[in-house]
C-alpha cells in the first residue's frame, strides 16, 4: 500500500499519528500498528517522514476492528517495516487531494454542539478530510491556559468553527513565530488547504458519553491554490 502522507498530528506519549491519501484506493487511509497503535516519534524522525513523503507499507489488517467508526472509516494495520519512495512537492499533494475536499465540516464529520465533536458510531462518515478556504478567514489564537494551547478559527458560510491545532509543524512554527506572525505567514497566500480530523473517543468531565472532537491537522503549503 502506497501513502502520500498529508497529516502528522501530535498524540500522547511520544506518538504520532500519520495519515495520507491511498494512491490505490484513492481514498484516505490512517496506518496503525498492532500495539502501540500510533507511531513513535523516533521513528518518524530517523526515516525523516514529513508532509508529501511517499511510502510503502504492507498490510497487516485492511480493516481492524480495533475501533469505531467514524474512525474505523480509514484506519488500516500495517507492519512495523515501511518503504521510503520519495518526497513530492505539497502543490502536488494538494493537486492530488484537489477533488476530495469537503465543502462544511459541519456536514461532513456529523458535528454537533457549536461545531466541535461527534459520537462514535452514529453514522458510516470519515474521520479524515480537506477543505479549501480564503486565507482571511483562518485565525491562530492562544488559549489562556497552562501551557497555552494553539487553536484555529475559520467561517464557512455561516458557519463558525474553532479547533484545537494538533499538527506537528503547525505548533513548531507558533514557538518560533509567536502568535501574530503565524497568522501573517498563512495570510500571504490567497486560499489554504486544511487538512481536519476527528480526534480519538473520550468521555469529558460533565458528560457520560464519548465524544471524538474536530481538530486541525496540517495546512498544506502550496501555491497551486
Amino acid at each position: 500500500m502506497e501513502v502520500l502522507i498529508t497529516d502528522l498530528t501530535e498524540m500522547s506519549s511520544s506518538r504520532i499519528c500519520v495519515a495520507g491519501w491511498s494512491l490505490a484506493d484513492n481514498k484516505m487511509v490512517r496506518p496503525l500498528l498492532k500495539h502501540p497503535a500510533h507511531w513513535s516519534v523516533d521513528k518518524i524522525k530517523t526515516n525523516e517522514i514529513k508532509i508529501g513523503s511517499l511510502i510503502k507499507f504492507q498490510i497487516n489488517d485492511p480493516q481492524p476492528n480495533s475501533r469505531p467508526y467514524p474512525h474505523k472509516t480509514e484506519d488500516v494495520e500495517v507492519t512495523h517495516e515501511f518503504f521510503k519512495i520519495e518526497d513530492r512537492a505539497e502543490d502536488k499533494v494538494h493537486q492530488m487531494l484537489s477533488s476530495n475536499l469537503m465543502e462544511n465540516p459541519k456536514i461532513y464529520f456529523n458535528l454537533k454542539s457549536e461545531n466541535k465533536y461527534t459520537l462514535p458510531n452514529s453514522g458510516l462518515f470519515p474521520s479524515l478530510g480537506g477543505i479549501r478556504i480564503c486565507s482571511t478567514d483562518l485565525k491562530f489564537w492562544e488559549k489562556n491556559s497552562n501551557p497555552p494551547k494553539l487553536r484555529a478559527q475559520f467561517n464557512i458560510l455561516t458557519e463558525k468553527f474553532d479547533f484545537p491545532v494538533k499538527s506537528i509543524r503547525l505548533k513548531k512554527l507558533w514557538n518560533q513565530l509567536k502568535i501574530d506572525e503565524l497568522n501573517k505567514k498563512f495570510h500571504q497566500f490567497k486560499y489554504l488547504h486544511l487538512r481536519l480530523g476527528l480526534a480519538n473517543a473520550w468521555v469529558p468531565s460533565g458528560v457520560t458519553e464519548k465524544r471524538c472532537y474536530c481538530q486541525l491537522n496540517e495546512i498544506l503549503f502550496t501555491e497551486a491554490l
